[in-house]
C-alpha cells in the first residue's frame, strides 16, 4: 500500500479501475502467505511457484488465443462472415483452453505436494484466456500486469515472512511438539486418575455404565467420566508428530535468521518426534483396556499414591522437556525430574511386589469351585488385612489383574520418555551448550542404579523375600475368580469355551497346582492332541472389466478415475462460465465481471462433492465477511477524510491502517481458527478487493462489491452443481477408499509387527550359557541410563570385538540374546554436537570410524545428514551398502551361536543412538522399530484424511440410495478403531525396542502357529478391505474373525504348556512374551469390533450383511474372550513379581505334573 499509493505508480499498475489494479497483488500476497502455512511449504517454495506457474500461464494463455484467434485469419475485425468467425473462434478458445484446463485439473490430482503450482497455473491461463476474448489489444498488457503483480507479492511474501516476526517451519516444529509433549502429559495423568478411581466389589470402576458393545469398546459412562478427554490430548500428541511430518521439509528452505543455529537440524528433531508417537501408543494400551469398563482396578486402588506420584512425575518431565524445546527452560533442569520420574517407577514397582506376597494355602484365595480336590498350601507371607473395601489389597493372583499390563506399559513410557530426553541434548545444543554436559552426567553408568526391568526385579528382591515362586501364584490365580470367589476363573472358561478340549485342565497343569485338574473334571485330557486351527485364507470375487481397466490404468501412470472425473468437472464447469463470458448479452449482465467466476471454479474444487459443498459455504461466508469489511473501511476513510474522497493524505494513510489492521485480525484468527480457515483465507483477499475499486478517484465504488458477490454466487452456483451432476465423486467413495488402503496398510503391519516376535532363531536352553559366545550380551539399557555398558557398544544386539559383557538372564544378554535384522548391519550413532555429529559405523570393520566429512552419508528416515565441515548438503545421498542373509523357518540350527539371523530381508539396518562420548551412549530407536514407523505412516495418513472427511460426509446427501444419509457414528467408530489397531502394531515394535529385544524367546517354540496368527489378522483385515471394496463375502470375513479367535486361545493354551520352556525363560522374557500374547487378544478383539463397525457404515441397508455380523456379537463369546484377558493378565502379574524362577522345581513338586511334551506343527 505504501508504495503503490501515489497516483503514478496506481496508474502505471492499473489496466481498468476495478479488474485490473494492484489490489491483485494484495490478493496473492495474502494466498501466498496463507497458504504456505496451510500447505507446509516454506515461503521460498511458495513464492518460486506462483512465480514460475504465473509466467507458464501467461505464456499458455497467450498461445490459445492466439490459436484461436489464427481461425479468423489472425485479425478481429468484422467481416461478412462475422457471426461465423466469431463462433469459430469462440468454439476454438472454448475447446483449447478446456482440454488444458481438464489436463491442468487431473495433474493438480495426480500431484497433490504441486497442488499450488498447478491452481496458480490454471487461474493464470483462465483468467489471462477470458480477460483477453473481448479486448484482445490489451491481452499483452494484462498479462505483463499479472506477471508483475505476481512478482510485487512474492516479494513481499518472502520478506515479511522471512524477517518479521517469522513462523519458520522450525518454528512450527518446536511449537507443535512442545505442545504435543504437555498433551501427552495430561494424557497419562488423566489415565492414571481414571485408573484409580473408586471400585465396587468386583473391583470395576464406579464411574462405568455397562454400556460397552453399543460403544463398540468404550464404556459410555467412563467416556463422560474423563477417557474421551484423555483421547482429545491422545490426538493432539499425536496431531504434533503430523505437524512435524508436515513441516520437515519446508525447513531445507529457511533460515531462521534469529535463532543462534540458522538451519533447523530436523534429523535431530525426527527422533524425538519418534518417540513421541511411540509414547503416544504406548500411553493407550493403558487407556484401551481401561476404557471397556471391565477392567479389575483393585489393584491400581491400592497403589493409587505410587501411580499418582509416578504420573505427575512424568507430567512434570514432559512439561519441562516442552519447555527446553521453546527455550523457556535449560537441559539441566530435566535432570532431578528424570531422577525423580525414575525412583517414582522403582518405588511402584517395588509396592507392587510388596503387596504380591499370598497367604498360605489356596483357601486364602477364596473356595475353590465345586469338586475341586484340596491343594496343597503353598509357602508366603501372609496378606496384609488393612485395605479399605473400595480398594481391596488384592494380594493374590486372581486380584492382580491387569495391574501388571499397566505396569509394563508404564515402563515401556518411561523408557520413551527417558530416550526422548537424551534426544533433547542433540536438537537444542545449539541453543542450549550445556544440555549436553548436564544431560551426559544423567544418563553416565554409576553402579547400583539399573534402568531395566530385569535389574529392577533383581535388586528388588535381594532386598526382601518376597514370597513363593512366580508361577505357584499363576496356579493360584487361574484357579481362583477373578471377579471375587466362589467360582473358577478357568472352569467357567472352559466349561463354555465352543473348543473347549483346546483349554482343558491337562493343558495348564504344568503352572498350576493340583487343585486345577480337579477344578474342571468334565475336559478330558485326549484334548491335549487338538491341533490348531487352520488359517483360513481370504476369498475375493474377481474384478469387473472396469475395475481391471482402472486398476492397470492407475498402476501405470498414478492417475484414477476419480481423478479424470475430478479434471472432467472442473473442465465442465469452466466452459459454463466461459459460455456465459463469450456471449456479450450475459456477460453484460453481470457488468462485464463474469471473469471473476473463472477464478472461483477453479479454486473451490476439491476431490469429492462434500468438500465442494462445504469449500462453497465458506467461500460465500468469507466473501460476504471481507467485502463487508473493505466497506466498512471505504466508509471510515470517506468519514476522515473530511467527508470527501478526494486524493488527500488522509484517504491514503487512512486507508493503508485500515486495511492493515484487518488483514492482520484476518491472519491471526486463521490460526485461532483452523476449521474455517477458508472463510478467514477468502476475507483476507476479498477486504481489499472491496475496498480499493476506485482508490484513485474522487469517487469511491461500492457497487463493484456487489457485482462481486453476484459473480461469486454465480460461479459457486455452477461448481456446486457441476460436482453433484458431472461424474460425482461423493466423500463416501473417498472414505472406502481411504479405509480400504488403511486396512490393508494395516494388515501387512499387523503381519510384520507379530511375525517379528518369533523372526529369531530360538535360542539354547541352557541356564547360564550365552548364545553370543557364551559369556552374555551387553544389558538391556545399561546401568543407570547409560543404555549400554561402560565400554560402550549396542545394548540387545549381537556381541562384537571389544563390546562389554554382561550378566546372563536379562532379555538382551545370556541365552536369549537374539541378533539383528541384516549381516553386519550399519549403525548410526548420533553425537551431541547440535545436529551435525552423526557417526556412521559398520560391522564390516568395527574399529574404523567414518566421520561425515568423509563423503558417506546415509540415507535413512531422518533423511539427508547434515556435515559439520560442508554444512547443509541435501545433495548427498550416498548409502551405506550391507549384505541382507534371509533364512527359511524350517532351516536346521548354524551350531554357530555368533550366526546372525535376519530379522526381516527387507528391513533397514540403521539404530539411532545418542553418544555423550566415552562410551556412555544411549540407544534411542533401532532399525526393526524405525521400519515399522515407515510402514505405519502412510497407514496414519490415511486415517488423518479420514478424519477430516467428517464435515464434507456430514454435507453429502445421496437420493438414489438405500441409505440418503453417510453413517457418520458408524465412520468415526471404524476409524478410531483403525487407530487403536495402529496402536496395537506400534506397540509390538515399541515393547522389543524398549526392551533392546529383536523376537520373543517365549514365542519361538511357537514359530509356526504365530506366524499363522499373524497370517490370519492379515487375512481379516484384507477381507473387511474387500468388504469396504465389495469384492469379499460378509459371512466369509465373519468366519475368518472367529477362526482368529480360535487360534489365539490355541496359541495362549499352546504357550503355557510348554513347562520345559516355561523352565528357561527369564521373568522378563516371561513377561514381555504374555503381554504380546495379550496385544493378540487384543487386536483380535478390535478386528472383531471393526467388523461389526464397518459394517453398519458401508453395509447399511444390507439385511444379509448385517445378520452375518451378529455373530460377532454373540454376548457368550464376548465374555469368553475377557476371561482369556484375565487369565493372560493374571500371568503377566506373576512374571512381573519375580527376579526369576529359581523356585520353578518347587512349584513343579506342588503342581504334580509337568508336561514335557513338546510343541510340533501347533500340537501340544
Amino acid at each position: 500500500m505504501s508504495v503503490c499509493s501515489p497516483n503514478p505508480v496506481w496508474s502505471a499498475l492499473s489496466l481498468d479501475p476495478v479488474v485490473a489494479t494492484p489490489a491483485i497483488a494484495l490478493l496473492l500476497f495474502y494466498w501466498s502467505s496463507a497458504v504456505s502455512l496451510g500447505m507446509g511449504k516454506s515461503p521460498l517454495q511458495i513464492t518460486a511457484e506462483v512465480m514460475l506457474s504465473s509466467s507458464s500461464g501467461a505464456l499458455v494463455a497467450a498461445g490459445l488465443s492466439y490459436l484461436a484467434v489464427s481461425i479468423n485469419g489472425g485479425s478481429q475485425l468484422e467481416s461478412v462472415t462475422r457471426v461465423t468467425r466469431a463462433l469459430c473462434v469462440a468454439a476454438a478458445t472454448a475447446a483449447f483452453s478446456g482440454a488444458y484446463i481438464f489436463v491442468g485439473m487431473v495433474c493438480r490430482f495426480r500431484w497433490c505436494s504441486l497442488n499450488v503450482f498447478f491452481t496458480s497455473h490454471l487461474v493464470a491461463v483462465a483468467m489471462l484466456v477470458g480477460a483477453s476474448y473481448h479486448n484482445h489489444s490489451s491481452f499483452l498488457l494484462f498479462s505483463r500486469l499479472w506477471i508483475t503483480f505476481c512478482a510485487i507479492a512474492s516479494a513481499t511474501s518472502l520478506l515479511v515472512c522471512s524477517l518479521v516476526l517469522p513462523m519458520t517451519g522450525g518454528f512450527l516444529i518446536r511449537r507443535g511438539l512442545a505442545e504435543g509433549l504437555e498433551a501427552l502429559g495430561s494424557c497419562v495423568l488423566g489415565t492414571l486418575r481414571l485408573l484409580c478411581g473408586e471400585v465396587d466389589e468386583r473391583g470395576l470402576l464406579r464411574a462405568r455404565s455397562g454400556d460397552n458393545i453399543s460403544h463398540f469398546g468404550m464404556d459410555s459412562g467412563l467416556g463422560n467420566a474423563g477417557v474421551a478427554e484423555v483421547h482429545r490430548q491422545a490426538n493432539a500428541a499425536a496431531a504434533a508428530v503430523t505437524t512435524f511430518y508436515k513441516f520437515q521439509d519446508s525447513t531445507r528452505w529457511e533460515a531462521e535468521f534469529y535463532r543462534r543455529q540458522w538451519r533447523f537440524p530436523v534429523h535431530s528433531y525426527e527422533p524425538v518426534a519418534v518417540l513421541l508417537h511411540s509414547a503416544v501408543s504406548s500411553a493407550m494400551m493403558v487407556v484401551y483396556p481401561l476404557q471397556t469398563g471391565r477392567m479389575d482396578c483393585r489393584q491400581a486402588r491400592a497403589h493409587a499414591h505410587e501411580l499418582l506420584t509416578l504420573g505427575y512425575a512424568l507430567a512434570a518431565v514432559l512439561e519441562c522437556a516442552a519447555n527446553v524445546l521453546r527455550s523457556r527452560a535449560r537441559a539441566r533442569e530435566l535432570c532431578p525430574l528424570l531422577d525423580d520420574m525414575e525412583s517414582r517407577y522403582v518405588a511402584l514397582l517395588a509396592g507392587a511386589r510388596a503387596s504380591a506376597a499370598v497367604e498360605e494355602g489356596v483357601a486364602a484365595m477364596g473356595p475353590p469351585a465345586p469338586g475341586a480336590a484340596a491343594s496343597k498350601p503353598l509357602p508366603g507371607p501372609t496378606a496384609p488385612t488393612d485395605i479399605k473395601d473400595d480398594a481391596p489389597g488384592a494380594t493374590s493372583g486372581a486380584n492382580q489383574v491387569a495391574f501388571h499390563l499397566v505396569l509394563s506399559t508404564l515402563f515401556t513410557l518411561c523408557t520413551r520418555v527417558r530416550r526422548l530426553a537424551a534426544g533433547l541434548a542433540d536438537a537444542v545444543a545449539a541453543e542450549d551448550p550445556t544440555a549436553r554436559r548436564h544431560l551426559a552426567r544423567h544418563f553416565a553408568p554409576r553402579p547400583g542404579n539399573d534402568w531395566r526391568l530385569h535389574g529392577m526385579a533383581q535388586e528388588l528382591r535381594g532386598a526382601a523375600s518376597l514370597g513363593p515362586a512366580p508361577l505357584s501364584i499363576a496356579g493360584i490365580s487361574l484357579v481362583s475368580s477373578p471377579h471375587g470367589p466362589g467360582s473358577s476363573s478357568l472352569a467357567y472358561f472352559a466349561s463354555t469355551c465352543l473348543s473347549s478340549a483346546l483349554l482343558s485342565s491337562a493343558s495348564l497343569a504344568c503352572v498350576s497346582p493340583k487343585g486345577l485338574a480337579a477344578a474342571v473334571p468334565d475336559i478330558s485330557a485326549p484334548g491335549l492332541q487338538a491341533p490348531s486351527p487352520a488359517a483360513l485364507p481370504l476369498v475375493q470375487a474377481s474384478l469387473a472389466w472396469h475395475a481391471r481397466w482402472s486398476a492397470r490404468l492407475a498402476a501405470r501412470t498414478g492417475v484414477t478415475p476419480a481423478m479424470l472425473a475430478l479434471g472432467l468437472q472442473g473442465a465442465t464447469a469452466y466452459l459454463i462460465i466461459l459460455t456465459l463470458l463469450i456471449i456479450p448479452t450475459t456477460n453484460d449482465a453481470f457488468n462485464q465481471r463474469t471473469l471473476w467466476a473463472i477464478f472461483i471454479v477453479i479454486t473451490i474444487l476439491e476431490p469429492f462433492a462434500g468438500g465442494v459443498f462445504v469449500k462453497a459455504l465458506q467461500r460465500i461466508t468469507g466473501t460476504l465477511l471481507g467485502l463487508g469489511c473493505g466497506l466498512a473501511v471505504t466508509y471510515f476513510t470517506y468519514l476522515c477524510n473530511g467527508l470527501s474522497y478526494d486524493n488527500e493524505p488522509a484517504k491514503f494513510i487512512v486507508m493503508t491502517l485500515g486495511l492493515s489492521l484487518f488483514s492482520g485480525v484476518f491472519s491471526a484468527c486463521t490460526l485461532l481458527y483452523p476449521s474455517q480457515f477458508y472463510s478467514i483465507l477468502v476475507a483476507s483477499i476479498l477486504l481489499a478487493l472491496g475496498a480499493l475499486p476506485g482508490y484513485h478517484t474522487s469517487a469511491p465504488m461500492p457497487s463493484v462489491a456487489l457485482w462481486r458477490l453476484a459473480a461469486t454466487a454465480l460461479g459457486v452456483g455452477v461448481e456446486v452443481l457441476v460436482a453433484a451432476t458431472v461424474f460425482p465423486v461423493t466423500a463416501r467413495a473417498t472414505y472406502r477408499g481411504l479405509m480400504a488402503e488403511s486396512l490393508q496398510g494395516l494388515g501387512d503391519l499387523l503381519q510384520v509387527a507379530t511375525g517379528r516376535l518369533v523372526s529369531g532363531r530360538a535360542p539354547s536352553r541352557g541356564r547360564g550359557s550365552g548364545a553370543c559366545g557364551g559369556k552374555g550380551s551387553s544389558s538391556t539399557e545399561g546401568v543407570r541410563g547409560g543404555e549400554s555398558g561402560a565400554k560402550g557398544g549396542l545394548p540387545g544386539e549381537d556381541v562384537e570385538a571389544g563390546a562389554p559383557r554382561g550378566k546372563p538372564g536379562g532379555l538382551g544378554g545370556g541365552a536369549r540374546c537374539q541378533t539383528e535384522d541384516v549381516v553386519r548391519p550399519a549403525r548410526v550413532w548420533m553425537a551431541p554436537t547440535g545436529g551435525c555429529g552423526l557417526r556412521v559405523t559398520s560391522d564390516a570393520d568395527p574399529g574404523k570410524e567414518v566421520r561425515l566429512q568423509s563423503a558417506l552419508v546415509p540415507s535413512t528416515v531422518f533423511g539427508p545428514m547434515q556435515s559439520c565441515a560442508q554444512g547443509w548438503d541435501p545433495a548427498r545421498h550416498l548409502s551405506v551398502r550391507t549384505v541382507r542373509v534371509s533364512i527359511p523357518d524350517d532351516a536346521p540350527d548354524p551350531g554357530s551361536p555368533q550366526q546372525p539371523v535376519p530379522l526381516s530381508p527387507s528391513a533397514p539396518a540403521t539404530t539411532v543412538v545418542m553418544d555423550f562420548g566415552q562410551g556412555n551412549r544411549v540407544r534411542m530407536l533401532g532399525s526393526a522399530y524405525l521400519d515399522l514407523m515407515r510402514r505405519a505412516l502412510p497407514v496414519s495418513t490415511s486415517l488423518e484424511a479420514i478424519a477430516k472427511m467428517a464435515q464434507a460426509l456430514q454435507y453429502e446427501f445421496y437420493p438414489f440410495s438405500k441409505v440418503k444419509r453417510f453413517p457418520l457414528e458408524a465412520g468415526d467408530q471404524a476409524q478410531r478403531l483403525c487407530l487403536c489397531l495402529l496402536n496395537v502394531a506400534s506397540s509390538f515394535a515399541a515393547a522389543l525396542d524398549s526392551n533392546d529385544a529383536h523376537s520373543s524367546p517365549f514365542l519361538l517354540p511357537h514359530r509356526k502357529e504365530v506366524k499363522s496368527v499373524a497370517f490370519q489378522l492379515s487375512e481379516c483385515l484384507l477381507g473387511l478391505a474387500g468388504v469396504v471394496r465389495r469384492t469379499a463375502a460378509t459371512d466369509r470375513v465373519v468366519d475368518m474373525s472367529l477362526n482368529l479367535k480360535d487360534m489365539t486361545r490355541h496359541l495362549f493354551v499352546s504357550c503355557l504348556s510348554q513347562s520345559e520352556a516355561l523352565g528357561s525363560q527369564s521373568h522378563h522374557e516371561f513377561l514381555l512374551g504374555v503381554s504380546f500374547l495379550a496385544m493378540m487378544f487384543n487386536a483380535g478383539f478390535v478386528i472383531r469390533m471393526l467388523a461389526m463397525s464397518l459394517v453398519r457404515c458401508v453395509c447399511a441397508g444390507d439385511a444379509a450383511a448385517q445378520a452375518a455380523v451378529d455373530r460377532l456379537a454373540d454376548a457368550e463369546q464376548w465374555a469368553l474372550d475377557e476371561e482369556l484377558m484375565l487369565v493372560c493378565n493374571d500371568l503377566m502379574a506373576v512374571a512381573q513379581t519375580s527376579g526369576d524362577y529359581e523356585g520353578m522345581e518347587d512349584f513343579h513338586a506342588v503342581s504334580g505334573t509337568v508336561s514335557s511334551k513338546k510343541l510340533d506343527s501347533g500340537e501340544v
